[in-house]
């Protein structure tokens, strides 16, 4: 091999080596119409509608009563739609900061798994050839504050203050927005009789969206938050069925409604859970089977 040939060849090593490792974008840049130097997120549309079904859930609905226990939810979701079959493991801490008075709550999804049809990724503008794969979820703060609490004919009331870190991965997959939200409220929960009460909550919204939509650029979507129910409890079970959702004021499949059906059981001093909850709109068209179990750790009462 001459002095030539050899250069060239150590020229095609080099190319095939750094060449080895990128990933072929092509498709979607000819799909979407990509302009070869826009940031290809502005592409996406962060919105509940166009990413999976962890990325902008609709908050619980929690009792307005604080407990002094700190306690840990494990639970486990199975989202079903058209599109997209999605499974994770989702963690719920509270941690007791003043007795009935103030709260941290820590929660999120570990870790999902999911998997698209053709047509849903290319409707979401995911960057995956083959959309199917792991991510893992965003870290929730809240703080819990009471209001009011036994209060004679005035209804419990609870502020909830909670932020979201944008921690969550696959951005490029459409399953988080890589950016960060808060959302507050006022949750109520009114007797109505022995074993049975009233719950709700109103609040307001916000995630930060850095999209187009025309030719406007958007870097936030705010959101009006609603919510009310009925619960029927007993020392052994509760059972509670309530509505919730969110309207942004954009209108790009930003206002998901759902239903929710939940049931908790004491086993000795754990709780068991399960949850069946139904969207009611392509803002979130998923039908969700949520089970687990309510561990208590530590209780400030001793």
């Amino acid at each position: 091999m001459n002095k030539s040939s050899a250069t060239l060849f150590l020229l095609w090593v080099l190319i095939s080596l750094s060449s080895s490792g990128q990933v072929d974008y092509s498709w979607w840049s000819e799909l979407h119409n990509y302009d070869g130097f826009s940031p290809w997120d502005e592409y996406m549309i962060k919105s509940p509608g166009y990413l999976g079904p962890n990325s902008l859930p609709v908050p619980e609905i929690i009792p307005a009563r604080l407990s002094n226990n700190v306690d840990l939810q494990l639970l486990s979701d199975i989202h079903l739609s058209s599109g997209d079959k999605t499974q994770n493991i989702f963690y719920s801490l509270h941690v007791p900061v003043a007795r009935k008075k103030v709260s941290l709550q820590f929660y999120g999804v570990l870790v999902e798994h999911y998997k698209t049809d053709i047509y849903t990724r290319d409707l979401r503008c995911s960057r995956e050839f083959d959309p199917e794969g792991y991510g893992m979820g965003d870290i929730n703060i809240a703080t819990l504050i009471t209001l009011t609490q036994n209060r004679g004919k005035w209804p419990d009331m609870l502020l909830r203050v909670a932020l979201r870190v944008p921690s969550g991965s696959n951005l490029s997959g459409a399953r988080f927005t890589d950016s960060p939200g808060y959302y507050f409220d006022i949750l109520f929960n009114k007797k109505l009789s022995e074993k049975i009460e009233i719950i709700s909550m109103a609040g307001f919204y916000a995630w930060q969206a850095n999209y187009f939509t025309g030719r406007v650029l958007y870097f936030q979507n705010d959101a009006i938050l609603y919510g009310a129910g009925l619960v029927f409890n007993t020392p052994v079970i509760n059972i509670e069925g309530s509505f919730a959702g969110y309207s942004g004021y954009i209108d790009n499949r930003d206002s998901p409604f759902v239903l929710r059906l939940k049931t908790e059981m004491t086993v000795r001093k754990s709780r068991l859970i399960l949850r069946i909850q139904q969207g009611l709109n392509v803002d979130f068209d998923y039908t969700t089977v949520r089970f687990g179990v309510q561990i208590p750790i530590y209780s400030l009462e001793g």
